[in-house]
């Protein structure tokens, strides 16, 4: 069972991710609503993929982001801003637009999870 990172500061969207995740079969990791709370967990587990919202509060998602693209764990930022939003340095990554439904993310973590050629 694939284990996907949430990481988003809002509770009643990652409490939502978090359900459909788990309803298309995965299982999650969080979901945690800062960057020092995401880099602990990733200190002690390994996940499959993750979902990071771009903006935390005052903080923005990109050290998890940095963390994770070392690790070689596949991600896309979730936001509510477009892909404008994104720092140009993660221009490549995928962006799952909010609001975003069980389809949005069914698509999202497919291709985070297709095995790259």
């Amino acid at each position: 069972m694939p284990r996907i990172l949430i990481v988003d500061d809002d509770l009643v969207t990652s409490l939502l991710l978090s359900d459909l995740l788990v309803e298309l079969g995965h299982e999650t990791l969080g979901p945690v609503h800062s960057v020092s709370a995401a880099l602990a967990l990733l200190d002690n587990c390994q996940p499959d993929a993750a979902i990071i919202d771009v903006r935390l509060g005052v903080e923005d998602g990109y050290p998890v982001a940095d963390r994770l693209a070392r690790e070689n764990v596949p991600f896309i930022f979730a936001t509510g801003f477009g892909g404008e939003a994104i720092s140009e340095r993660f221009k490549e990554a995928g962006v799952l637009a909010k609001p975003y439904g069980f389809e949005a993310v069914q698509a999202a973590v497919a291709g985070l999870l297709r095995p790259s050629s």
